[in-house]
């Protein structure tokens, strides 16, 4: 896996911006249940990111199965639950201890998806395609432009300023926050109960459903074929 770090960076939603967007459903989509919690403010602590969604062939690699729908060794691995993503990272910090593998808290990804723009994509407002080449691109569902049959490679679409790719569609990610705790700066507990929120869209999203402040949550154990995740590390105590 790659990684990069974010540390201790001025980008990404300011205090006054995010006291605006806290109830505005054009950025953060769950204003009657908890969107005028506490906003964490800027990362200020190293976080290393994986540059892409964790592949087929490094899900192979570590667990010795491919549970896929879309076959494809840099293909996004799929379906994958909250659950199934607990076990992989488990195993990985078993193989390299010190590091603490995890998945990202909801505001970690926003924020590293964010890259600085405080638009509804990381490129601005312009609405996404399906164009690879196009500095807008991503893999999401549109009749009109796409082949909606599944995912595609990861990097198969231009990296944010941040180097992460598909940070918009191709997959829905994991994060490690419960639904009702927006912005919590801490992982909610592996075992505490309820839905886990998503981030991304995916290939079966419309553009509008790829905005950076968009929400999806599913409970622990669901699994779909556009639902994957996306590993971070902070090099601090574990997170729990």
């Amino acid at each position: 896996m790659n990684f990069v770090k974010i540390s201790n960076s001025t980008s990404g939603v300011t205090d006054d911006i995010a006291a605006k967007r806290r109830c505005n459903p054009l950025f953060f989509e769950d204003c009657g249940g908890g969107g005028n919690s506490a906003y964490p403010g800027a990362i200020d602590y190293p976080l290393w990111v994986g540059t892409t969604e964790v592949t087929q062939a490094q899900w192979q690699k570590l667990m010795g199965d491919n549970p896929s729908h879309f076959k494809g060794d840099q293909h996004p691995v799929e379906p994958v639950s909250y659950r199934d993503a607990e076990q992989f990272i488990a195993k990985l910090n078993q193989t390299e201890p010190g590091k603490h593998y995890r998945l990202p808290t909801e505001w970690e990804w926003e924020y590293a998806a964010r890259a600085g723009s405080q638009a509804d994509y990381w490129w601005g407002t312009q609405a996404p395609v399906c164009q690879k080449g196009a500095r807008n691109g991503a893999k999401f569902n549109d009749d009109k432009q796409c082949n909606n049959t599944g995912t595609e490679p990861v990097k198969s679409y231009q990296a944010n300023p941040f180097s992460l790719y598909d940070v918009h569609g191709n997959v829905w990610e994991w994060t490690c926050s419960l639904h009702k705790n927006p912005y919590a700066k801490k992982c909610d507990a592996s075992g505490a109960s309820g839905p886990r929120v998503l981030r991304g869209g995916s290939w079966v999203t419309d553009g509008v459903g790829l905005r950076l402040g968009n929400r999806n949550y599913y409970g622990p154990g669901t699994r779909s074929s556009d639902v994957g995740f996306r590993v971070v590390f902070s090099g601090l105590a574990r997170i729990k």
